[in-house]
């Protein structure tokens, strides 16, 4: 969880000296707010299909929607709500499931 801190702190920073993050540093850094979040909900279940899955499911704005959001709250419950909640859909599942994995309920 300290590592994704930092990751989002670094692009806060980074924030300040562009005007806007480019869309992979946006993707990157969902992505580790994404295995965080991940490593939690899902215990011992492989977490990378997760992280790919959602992020290639989810649009930009989404993404950057919970990056700007960690980086105002830090990592609460309503990032790991809106992580849960990119989890579940349809598509997002249906990737999960093709890489192997069953989600817990």
């Amino acid at each position: 969880m300290r590592w994704v801190a930092a990751s989002v702190t670094v692009l806060a920073l980074a924030g300040c000296m562009e005007a806007e993050r480019d869309a992979e540093d946006t993707r990157a850094a969902a992505q580790q707010l994404i295995a965080s979040v991940a490593a939690k909900e899902y215990v011992g279940v492989s977490i990378s299909p997760i992280v790919s899955c959602t992020v290639d499911n989810a649009s930009d704005e989404e993404l950057e929607t919970l990056v700007d959001l960690a980086l105002g709250e830090g990592v609460t419950g309503r990032v790991n709500q809106r992580v849960v909640s990119l989890t579940r859909r349809p598509a997002t599942q249906d990737c999960i499931r093709a890489a192997g994995v069953v989600l817990p309920r």
